[in-house]
């Protein structure tokens, strides 16, 4: 247990890929090798994604967006995207499992299943 939690903070920041926990001294690189594959080579090409760094300026405005509500227009604004674009990319982006969205949560079950347009 205590070896769980001083690994804790790198596995936050890193993940848990296999290559990247087993070799911890040069996690950064790894994980950007690995994103970069991953990423560019494989889910651009699989949707024919012309200008990949629209692509990392949504990431990043994402991960400026975490814990919080995203909207699609403010990831517009943000990026100098569509709001169509915005949507289509973050489509993508969940088809290949790279972010994931969640639902809101509130204690009033009626609150919970209204879209969040209508709120």
């Amino acid at each position: 247990m205590l070896e769980e939690s001083r690994l804790l903070e790198n596995r936050l920041i890193y993940g848990l890929y296999p290559e990247i926990a087993t070799h911890s001294a040069d996690a950064e690189k790894r994980l950007m090798e690995l994103a970069t594959s991953y990423l560019y080579k494989d889910v651009l090409k699989w949707q024919e994604i012309k200008k990949p760094a629209e692509l990392d300026k949504l990431l990043q405005a994402l991960v400026f967006q975490v814990g919080n509500e995203v909207s699609y227009h403010e990831l517009a604004q943000m990026t100098g995207l569509t709001n169509e674009t915005v949507q289509r990319y973050i489509s993508l982006l969940e088809k290949s499992f790279v972010v994931f969205t969640l639902s809101s949560f509130s204690r009033n079950l009626r609150q919970e299943i209204i879209p969040r347009e209508l709120l």
